[in-house]
């Protein structure tokens, strides 16, 4: 009996402790956007060892979770009044991204599923050749984003008309395989295996 209260005290404990250690701070903010973090310590009272758990961005007043990227986190469309960021968990195979458009004149959101895609996770400032996340072209509604990491190189094609994310191009080279990888995902959605 007392060993079960025991570890149900140190439960209850470790859960006071996750609660009371949230800390949010604002890691980005401009005229469009405020960006903040919400961290946890999982050692009581430590303010040196915690996790980031939440990216938020918040525009005209809508709350926005997992968003992608670093710093600024979104796209400005040229020619348009829109910025684009992406939210849900990087590619995990969980399916989950989810592209959103924002007017900033009208002040409206849009969203529409890219599923398995990697876009969104190399927005940044810096335009460094190895990492980035940049608008290539857009004509009328059809929309071209590259990206790239390291090695790895992608292209996103979305359709804001519809609106739809209709597919992603990749090359990923494989030097432990001695070969690349060079794939077409329609709608985002990575083959199941």
């Amino acid at each position: 009996m007392q060993k079960a209260l025991l570890q149900l005290s140190v439960i209850a404990m470790c859960a006071v402790c996750y609660c009371a250690n949230a800390s949010t701070e604002v890691v980005y903010k401009d005229n469009k956007v405020t960006v903040t973090e919400t961290l946890h310590s999982y050692i009581p009272f430590s303010v040196h060892v915690s996790i980031s758990d939440t990216i938020s961005i918040k525009v005209f007043g809508e709350t926005y979770k997992d968003v992608r990227g670093y710093n600024p986190y979104y796209l400005e469309i040229p020619g348009t009044n829109l910025i684009l960021f992406v939210t849900g968990p990087d590619h995990n195979g969980s399916g989950n991204a989810v592209v959103h458009l924002v007017n900033l004149s009208t002040k409206t959101e849009k969203h529409f599923r890219a599923y398995d895609s990697h876009i969104g996770s190399n927005i940044r400032f810096a335009d460094v050749q190895k990492e980035f996340e940049k608008i290539e072209s857009v004509a009328g509604s059809e929309v071209v984003i590259s990206a790239g990491f390291l090695d790895r190189r992608y292209h996103y094609y979305l359709n804001f008309a519809k609106p739809e994310f209709e597919k992603e191009e990749g090359i990923e080279p494989l030097p432990s395989l001695g070969r690349t990888n060079i794939y077409t995902w329609p709608q985002g959605k990575a083959p199941k295996l």
